[in-house]
């Protein structure tokens, strides 16, 4: 358990993916527009593309998330991914209109 959640949430991109960047690269596209997994774009998550994701049935396409500072970087750990979800979660108040908040905790 303790090196599940303390081990760097990050895996590599697949054939598809580097395929991709030298596509983009020989047609000068930015990468940062492609449209990848569950709606993110390129720099946001690895994989991008569903042919790199392992598909288990009852189970959505895995993909690790990318540091939404636009580093390019992995989260540190699971833990810190998760901290960064709740912080963000936490700025649902301030988004506007947003009339009410009622933060539940469910864990």
């Amino acid at each position: 358990w303790k090196d599940f959640v303390s081990k760097p949430w990050i895996g590599p991109r697949g054939p598809a993916d580097k395929d991709l960047m030298v596509r983009a690269k020989a047609e000068g596209r930015k990468l940062e527009v492609e449209g990848c997994l569950a709606g993110y774009r390129f720099d946001e998550v690895i994989p991008c593309l569903p042919e790199d994701s392992v598909d288990k049935e009852g189970y959505s396409s895995y993909m690790y998330e990318l540091m939404h500072d636009g580093s390019n970087r992995a989260y540190g750990s699971i833990i810190d991914l998760r901290r960064e979800k709740l912080l963000n979660f936490l700025t649902v108040p301030r988004m506007n209109g947003v009339r009410a908040f009622f933060p539940q905790r469910y864990e």
